[in-house]
């Protein structure tokens, strides 16, 4: 896709902390506001012109050889689970086995937050009374954080903007072709697409926005 570049100029944006919600520029997504810490900066960013946000994903920290700080938590309850069952079977001799005092620990956790997110503005707020709040976002492009402003009571960062490169039509043309191709193909195989989703893609005159577009699915995790 070529080398992309940042503005020279920066934008101070509250930012919405996400573990999960996956944004990429040009698309638009329903968001839940389920705290007080993104109510607040949603409330920063309506009142701002354009209604800006970061969005921005918090991911674990994992240790050099690659392996999460502790194990999953469905792993552990199954271990649980397991030695429940071990002591049950063993009645009272499980008491006299296991030493007084002894809890299995495992390493403290450790998030931190990424340093490219999507810029994105808020369209609408949907205000559901005894349900859930949502707000819909639009993505307009990457940001880079350049420092942290504030982490109390939201996060705001000063960010700058990244651009999408420009690219040589000679270069990109066939690449694309090859590409629009291949989501031809996929889709044939699924039953019940929608016209409308093909004339889309085939739309999108620019590389990257096209490699966003076919990537994007709401199904894939942070990690995947």
């Amino acid at each position: 896709r070529g080398r992309r570049r940042t503005n020279n100029t920066f934008l101070a944006m509250p930012v919405i902390v996400t573990d999960e919600t996956i944004l990429l520029p040009h698309m638009s997504i329903p968001f839940p506001v389920e705290d007080d810490e993104t109510a607040l900066a949603v409330d920063r960013a309506m009142r701002m012109d354009p209604r800006l946000v970061l969005v921005l994903t918090e991911r674990r920290v994992v240790d050099p050889d690659g392996a999460p700080d502790r194990p999953e938590p469905d792993l552990l309850d199954l271990m649980s689970s397991m030695m429940d069952l071990a002591s049950e079977d063993m009645g009272d001799d499980a008491d006299e086995a296991a030493p007084d005092g002894e809890t299995p620990t495992f390493p403290e956790e450790h998030y931190e937050l990424c340093e490219v997110g999507v810029i994105a503005e808020i369209g609408q707020y949907i205000s559901r009374p005894g349900g859930q709040d949502h707000i819909i976002l639009q993505g307009v492009a990457r940001g880079l954080v350049e420092d942290l402003i504030q982490e109390q009571p939201y996060v705001a960062a000063r960010v700058r903007r990244i651009e999408e490169a420009s690219t040589d039509p000679a270069k990109t043309e066939a690449a694309m072709e090859t590409v629009l191709e291949q989501v031809e193909s996929y889709m044939a195989m699924l039953p019940n697409v929608p016209e409308e989703v093909l004339t889309m893609v085939r739309g999108v005159e620019e590389p990257g926005w096209l490699a966003d577009l076919i990537a994007f699915s709401p199904e894939f995790t942070s990690d995947q």
